[in-house]
């Protein structure tokens, strides 16, 4: 495809929106996508309700076969060509029979540790989803949904008559766009509005959050709290960053541990409970652990599988 918009052959109007569906998942999660593709994405996505729904499928199809991966981390795999993927959808969208299309339909998305992966859902709505992330979004005539499971994701939603649910364990956010920052973690969650405004259902009565306001729910449907953070510090994730304000070195070192496999150790609580501030890129335990060295009375010692922060 090499970025260009690929149509099935004039005689075949069936195949169209399926061929154009598969051209536009991989024009917009290409490195040069540009503005103009995004607006005549949205045109295209208007033009005819068919279109909407084989870009659904195509995009289900597309993340089974790993197609909208970018990992935060460099891994030894190596993403398919994208004429290869494109060669799996057609197969999958022709000849997959039912129980294939069940599979595209049920629209599940899934980050492993140390991967951050930007979706594109049929109404023009982009999700970015955090590492250890995993929701399921369902597209219906009257409403949009995304269930989140686990992890962190901002939605970046696209102005639509359907309101747009968005699920967690222990509240249903309702909104018609905007954009907002929603973290589930051992039980607990954290909403935030970045832009628009949000209706939130769930523990106890209805509230509304606004720009720059952010909604935390305790664990098993604790109590709540809305404060106002600091959304430069708290949405850094997004590009690839952690944000530490007078922070234990034990919750910076949870944090930074979520991006990868070999992990921070703090065992003891005199360590623990050192105060670190600064802004560090996510993924590299180690340069973490040099830094903080040089920061605090501690010293690192590196195996394997693993990186220990001691007392001096």
């Amino acid at each position: 495809m090499d970025g260009k918009l690929v149509t099935a052959p004039a005689h075949d109007d069936r195949s169209t929106p399926v061929r154009e569906a598969a051209a536009w998942v991989a024009r917009l999660h290409a490195e040069d996508r540009s503005a103009a593709d995004e607006a005549a994405f949205r045109l295209w996505v208007a033009a005819d309700p068919a279109n909407a729904q084989a870009f659904d499928r195509a995009s289900a199809v597309w993340a089974s076969v790993g197609g909208i991966a970018g990992r935060i981390q460099r891994t030894p795999e190596r993403a398919p060509p994208r004429r290869a993927v494109l060669a799996g959808m057609a197969a999958a969208a022709f000849g997959g029979g039912l129980a294939r299309w069940r599979v595209a339909r049920a629209g599940v998305y899934e980050t492993a540790i140390g991967e951050q992966r930007r979706v594109t859902l049929a109404d023009g709505s982009r999700l970015l989803l955090d590492t250890a992330t995993k929701l399921r979004v369902r597209m219906q005539d009257d409403s949009r949904e995304v269930r989140i499971h686990a992890g962190r994701v901002c939605l970046e939603l696209a102005a639509d008559p359907r309101p747009f649910l968005i699920r967690t364990d222990t509240r249903r956010i309702t909104a018609h766009n905007g954009q907002l920052d929603v973290r589930c973690d051992k039980g607990a969650a954290a909403i935030v509005v970045s832009a628009g405004r949000v209706d939130i259902d769930g523990g106890g009565a209805p509230r509304a959050l606004s720009v720059g306001e952010r909604l935390r729910v305790g664990q098993d449907g604790g109590s709540d709290a809305v404060d106002h953070p600091n959304l430069d510090d708290l949405l850094a994730w997004q590009s690839g960053r952690a944000v530490f304000r007078d922070a234990t070195l034990a919750s910076a070192s949870e944090e930074m541990n979520r991006y990868t496999e070999r992990k921070l150790v703090v065992a003891d609580p005199t360590v623990a409970a050192l105060r670190l501030s600064g802004v560090y890129r996510v993924g590299d335990t180690a340069a973490f652990a040099n830094a903080v060295a040089m920061l605090l009375p501690v010293k690192v010692v590196q195996t394997p599988d693993a990186i220990r922060i001691d007392a001096v």
